[in-house]
């Protein structure tokens, strides 16, 4: 005589595969974040403006950083030359940002400020360029941050501004290098113009 116990139904089965459905959402959406920040930081890394070197997607000639920085007083920034034909800084560097100013275009975010001179419909010819990028420098070093003693010791007369000792002003007809302190304060170069 067996004698058999009563079987007591046990709810465990349905509690058990309430789980596993639990762990499985949990490992998808730990899966699913996971791959969504490697997507935003591959994203990040390839649309950031100016470099090249790491896969940028803004590889145009206005948004590349210029290879040329320097600064010739009384002639060029960049390169481009005061008096240049607008045909030939558009064939090097593209037609620019243009800016609310009549004529007036900027390169490389705002780093360069072209102006052209307008002759007839067309303005044909660079008039003038500006700069308050620290990465443009003169062949001594000279560069936005550089104090009014250093643009001294470099040959520079300073007051409220510097030009290049010997330097002639637009008005007469010559290019002009200033070298300016936009708050008058500091003594330090805030911005360069050419032209």
């Amino acid at each position: 005589m067996t004698a058999s116990a009563p079987h007591i139904p046990l709810v465990l089965d349905p509690l058990i595969a309430e789980a596993k459905r639990r762990a499985r959402r949990r490992r998808f959406l730990a899966f699913g974040l996971v791959a969504a920040a490697a997507i935003v930081a591959a994203l990040n890394l390839s649309l950031r403006p100016g470099q090249p070197g790491r896969g940028s997607l803004a590889t145009s000639s206005a948004t590349k950083l210029p290879a040329d920085r320097l600064i010739v007083p009384d002639v060029s920034i960049a390169g481009i030359r005061v008096g240049e034909p607008r045909r030939d800084v558009e064939a090097r560097f593209g037609a620019g940002k243009r800016l609310e100013e009549r004529d007036t275009v900027s390169y490389w975010g705002r780093r360069l400020v072209v102006s052209y001179y307008r002759f007839g419909a067309r303005a044909d010819r660079v008039t003038g360029l500006v700069t308050r990028w620290p990465g443009f420098r003169t062949r001594s070093g000279l560069r936005i941050g550089s104090t009014w003693k250093a643009m001294r010791n470099a040959g520079f007369l300073c007051d409220d501004y510097c030009v290049p000792s010997g330097g002639k002003t637009s008005a007469n007809g010559f290019s002009a290098t200033i070298f300016n302190d936009s708050r008058r304060q500091s003594r330090t170069v805030a911005s360069i113009g050419v032209g």
